[in-house]
């Protein structure tokens, strides 16, 4: 939706000799980036169906994955129909976002979404450079902004919100304390705070709460690491941003919102599947062409009627009604794919056969563990490790290449042991599913890492049953 932005005038009155006085606290000075800027005061302003885009690294991306904020928002604005998208990606910097092949820029991205709102959340990444950083880190905020205002990727010139980075949470152990680092992080706080009144643009900081909160030691801790927030972090944040942002807020019961921000993540879900395909060089990059033509056009018109749909869902329950059940068989249809093999008949050697083939040491012998005959899920795996038992661990990615929009992702972290000690696997044991499309696993600790784009998990079977039942990102 097209916003109409107000523009204010203000009059300079130059009172004694003073050449290089401060300008006064509500106008903004502007350098070599455009007119003089009024410093937005009051509550942020929205209308209805207004597109709030979200960009920056991993705060954002862990942010929409939680839901919080954007279950807080529809909670404040039920009627508005507000669509919340997020185009966060780590180790993106204002000026930098390094992509995939033909992904397509940020500012491409944001003309598609026609982003209204862009809440960019920078300042983590480039505090590690220090104080020698910071003026490089505002001279880049200030090129963001006025490259994203120039863009006007809704139609006219887009709101800028400007969100500092979390403090650094001292959590003992092998983790950094953070000290010298929270001194950078306030810093570089400040410094966007400064290019948020220069510019004209609204701020929220989230820095100092979150170090208030970080200085009671008997409080739990909000963060996994020192600098990714946890759920209870994600909660501070999430209420803090609102506040900021739109004045005071009423009290927040979570158990009572969670409806409302399950939902959120559901759609934020398909949205990430939309944006970030997890092997773009099918979608858009080096194999597009021929292959990519084909189906996946029709699979990301798909996802995109996947994302309207939970995007109603989540106004529904913001409004208090009765949501629209999750079926999306009228979201688009996908075409039947013919394959595009034209060689010679394939067949699948059986593994006595293959065994009989090999050219062995004196002294050696080939035994077939376990195959797809007597296990057919082992198919398509791609990394295998045995573990103290002797037990085999395989990865298996059946999802390959990627996620199918409907068909949900149940990729696996197959166990398979020899029970009788004649060489070959007697049961296979899933001891995680739901995986998509995993790259790679390594045993340790109690567990099992497990590389799932763009989150490294650890998974433990913690009561014995042989499954993981917790699974912690890294």
């Amino acid at each position: 939706m097209q916003r109409t932005l107000g523009f204010f005038t203000s009059l300079l009155l130059l009172m004694g000799g003073c050449a290089d006085e401060v300008a006064p606290p509500d106008v903004a000075s502007h350098g070599h980036h455009g007119p003089p800027r009024s410093v937005p005061t009051g509550p942020l302003v929205l209308e209805a169906e207004d597109r709030l885009v979200f960009v920056g690294n991993t705060f954002a991306e862990r942010m929409d994955r939680s839901g919080c904020f954007e279950a807080l928002l529809h909670r404040a604005h039920p009627d508005l129909s507000l669509q919340v998208r997020s185009l966060a990606w780590p180790g993106d910097t204002p000026l930098l976002q390094p992509r995939p092949l033909d992904f397509g820029t940020m500012e491409q991205h944001l003309l598609e979404q026609e982003a209204d709102i862009v809440v960019a959340c920078f300042g983590m990444n480039e505090s590690f450079d220090g104080p020698a950083g910071i003026e490089a880190f505002q001279e880049s905020l200030r090129e963001f902004i006025t490259s994203i205002r120039d863009l006007a990727p809704g139609g006219s010139e887009p709101e800028i919100v400007l969100v500092s980075p979390i403090a650094h949470e001292d959590l003992g152990g092998d983790l950094p304390d953070g000290e010298q680092h929270n001194r950078d992080l306030a810093d570089y706080t400040e410094a966007i705070r400064a290019v948020a009144h220069e510019q004209g643009a609204r701020f929220v900081d989230l820095h100092s709460p979150t170090l208030r909160r970080m200085a009671d030691r008997t409080a739990a801790p909000i963060t996994i690491n020192g600098i990714h927030l946890n759920d209870e972090g994600n909660r501070i944040a999430a209420e803090t941003m609102m506040q900021s942002l739109f004045g005071s807020q009423p009290t927040v019961d979570w158990e009572a919102l969670d409806p409302l921000r399950l939902a959120v993540v559901e759609k934020n879900r398909q949205f990430f599947h939309r944006y970030r395909p997890i092997n773009s060089y099918y979608v858009m990059g080096g194999r597009r062409n021929p292959f990519g033509v084909v189906n996946f056009p029709a699979e990301m018109a798909k996802l995109d009627g996947m994302v309207r749909r939970r995007s109603a869902r989540v106004h529904a329950i913001a409004r208090g009604e009765d949501p629209p059940p999750l079926v999306d068989d009228d979201a688009g249809d996908l075409p039947a794919i013919a394959t595009n093999y034209a060689g010679p008949e394939i067949v699948y050697r059986d593994p006595s056969d293959t065994a009989a083939g090999f050219r062995l040491p004196e002294g050696y012998e080939a035994i077939c563990f376990a195959s797809e005959q007597d296990f057919p899920e082992l198919a398509n795996p791609v990394s295998m490790s045995f573990d103290e038992r002797g037990r085999l661990w395989v990865l298996v990615i059946p999802t390959y290449p990627q996620y199918l929009p409907g068909a949900e992702p149940d990729d696996k972290l197959l166990v398979l042991e020899d029970i009788d000690g004649d060489g070959r696997a007697d049961t296979c044991e899933v001891f995680a599913d739901g995986l998509h499309v995993p790259t790679g696993f390594e045993l340790g600790d109690g567990g099992a890492y497990v590389a799932a784009q763009p989150n490294l998990l650890f998974m433990q079977d913690t009561d014995g049953d042989g499954r993981a039942d917790t699974s912690e990102t890294i």
